[in-house]
C-alpha cells in the first residue's frame, strides 16, 4: 500500500488548475504516492482531459457542489495511512535533490508531517514561509504551542495527516456543523494538533496561494464572503474568536478522538483561554461595537476568570452570544456537540 495520498477537492476550470494539479501528479509519481482529484467544476474539457490520467491518479468528475462534501468525496477514496489535502491552485514539488519522506519511521504519537510551506502573494513572490513543528507532550500544550507559532497563517492545514485523525475530524464536522463555514480550517488544525505531534519534511516544498490574505482589505473581503455564505451578518468579524472557540470545543470532544477524557478537557480549556480571552480583550478595547451581545460579556468574563472553571458554562455562554448573530444558532451548536460527542 502507498504511504500517502494527495487529495485535491477541485472546482476550478482546467485552464486555471492544470499546472497545480500536474505538480501534485508529478510529485506523487516520484514519491510513490497516489492522487485523488474530486472535481465539481462541471468543466467538460477538464473531465475529458483527466479521463486518461496516469494510473496513480483517481479522477472523480461531477462530484458534490458543496465544498465539504467534495472534500469527503476525495478523502473517502484514500486508503493510505497519511493524506495531504491540497488546493487546486497550490503547487507541490521536491527541493532540488530532495528525497521522499519515510512515513514508516514515524512514532505513533506523530499525527502530521508538514512540508516546507511558502506563502505566495498576489505578485507571485514569497511573502513568508512556514516550517515550524508542534512538539508538546500533551494536548493542551500543543494547543497553546500552535497558537504561539501559527500567528495569523493556518497553512499547517496543508500537511500530511494520519487518515484516521483527518477523516475523524472532517466527517462529523461536515455532517453536523450548523454553518459549514469557510473559516473551519482553524478548528480542524487545532483538533489535529491536539491529537499528536507534527514534524517537518524539509525536502518537500508546498507553495500556497495566499493572495486572498495579502492585506487587510482582501482578507476582510474573503472573511465577509465566508460569513455571508454561512448566513451570518458582517459584524460577525468582531466575534471570530468566539466562533473559533465553539468549533474547536466541539471537535475536542468528538467521539473519534484518540485522546483520553482528561486530555480532551484540558485541551478544550486551553482553547477557551486563548479564544475567549481574545474576545474579551477586543471587547475591552471597543465595547461600543458589541451592543448586540454586550450584556453577556461580563458573565462570560466571570466564567473565564473563575477559580473553578466550568467548561459547560463556557460553551453555554458562547452559544448565547452566537445566538445574537443568528437566532437559533445556540440550539444548533448544542445539537452539534451532542451529535459529534456521541458519534451519531
Amino acid at each position: 500500500m502507498t504511504s500517502a495520498t494527495i487529495c485535491i477537492p477541485s472546482n476550478r476550470k482546467l485552464v486555471e488548475a492544470v499546472e497545480p494539479l500536474w505538480s501534485a501528479i508529478n510529485y506523487a509519481a516520484t514519491a510513490g504516492m497516489k492522487v485523488v482529484i474530486s472535481d465539481n467544476s462541471g468543466d467538460a474539457e477538464k473531465k475529458d482531459y483527466f479521463s486518461t490520467a496516469p494510473s496513480h491518479v483517481t479522477y472523480l468528475p461531477d462530484t458534490p457542489e458543496h465544498g465539504g462534501a467534495n472534500l469527503l468525496s476525495a478523502l473517502r477514496q484514500a486508503e493510505s495511512e497519511f493524506i495531504l489535502v491540497l488546493g487546486d491552485d497550490d503547487f507541490i514539488n521536491f527541493l532540488d535533490g530532495g528525497t521522499p519522506f519515510d512515513f514508516s519511521s514515524l512514532a505513533d504519537d506523530i499525527v502530521g508531517v508538514k512540508p516546507h510551506i511558502e506563502l505566495a502573494d498576489g505578485k507571485g513572490g514569497v511573502s513568508a514561509t512556514d516550517t515550524f513543528t508542534i512538539d508538546g507532550g500533551d494536548a493542551a500544550t500543543r494547543v497553546l504551542e500552535y497558537t504561539r507559532k501559527a500567528g495569523k497563517a493556518n497553512t499547517t492545514y496543508y500537511s500530511f495527516f494520519r487518515r484516521s485523525a483527518l477523516v475523524g475530524v472532517n466527517e462529523p464536522f461536515i455532517a453536523h456543523h450548523p454553518l459549514s463555514p469557510g473559516y473551519s480550517d482553524w478548528a480542524t488544525v487545532y483538533a489535529l494538533a491536539a491529537s499528536g505531534r507534527i514534524v517537518h519534511d524539509p525536502q518537500t516544498v508546498l507553495r500556497y496561494d495566499n493572495s486572498r490574505w495579502d492585506d487587510m482589505e482582501t482578507a476582510g473581503t474573503s472573511l465577509d464572503r465566508f460569513y455571508a455564505d454561512a448566513g451570518l451578518p458582517p459584524e460577525t468579524r468582531l466575534y471570530m474568536s468566539l466562533l473559533h472557540f465553539l468549533d474547536i470545543y466541539v471537535l475536542m470532544f468528538r467521539q473519534t478522538s484518540n485522546l483520553p477524557p482528561i486530555e480532551r478537557y484540558k485541551a478544550a480549556y486551553a482553547a477557551a483561554m486563548v479564544f475567549l480571552k481574545r474576545l474579551l480583550f477586543r471587547y475591552d478595547e471597543r465595547p461600543y461595537l458589541y451592543g448586540a451581545a454586550g450584556e453577556l460579556m461580563e458573565p462570560l468574563r466571570a466564567a473565564v476568570e473563575s477559580s473553578d472553571p466550568d467548561l459547560d458554562q463556557f460553551f453555554h455562554l458562547a452559544g448565547l452570544i452566537a445566538d445574537r448573530l443568528k437566532p437559533g444558532l445556540k440550539q444548533q451548536y448544542d445539537r452539534y456537540l451532542l451529535a459529534v460527542s456521541r458519534g451519531v
